[in-house]
């Protein structure tokens, strides 16, 4: 007698019928199918994410100020300097100021 059951002789004879094998096709394309669901999920995620990412990319270049003065992004102000500095003048260092010499020191 042999010490290993090798071969057919060991098995009984319920494994020799197809029909009484497990089958596990409707289990291995369950399987399948979840997978693809969760590939498109995936793809979807992706997909709004990079629309996302291109809505907000455009969005700043549509908002990106005109450089004006030294630093970019600041406001720049017009102050009419020339006519500030002419009323200075006229306001303190002519023959008849506006303002008087105590008026000058405050």
């Amino acid at each position: 007698m042999s010490y290993f059951n090798v071969g057919p002789s060991h098995l009984s004879s319920s494994y020799s019928n197809p029909k009484d094998e497990l089958d596990l096709t409707p289990a291995i394309e369950a399987n399948i199918e979840a997978i693809n669901t969760q590939q498109a999920a995936l793809l979807n995620a992706c997909n709004n994410n990079n629309l996302v990412m291109a809505y907000h990319l455009k969005k700043e270049e549509n908002n990106q100020p005109n450089h004006r003065g030294s630093v970019p992004g600041h406001r720049f102000i017009y102050r009419n300097r020339e006519y500030a500095e002419r009323n200075l003048w006229v306001d303190y260092f002519t023959e008849n100021p506006q303002y008087n010499e105590s008026m000058f020191r405050r």
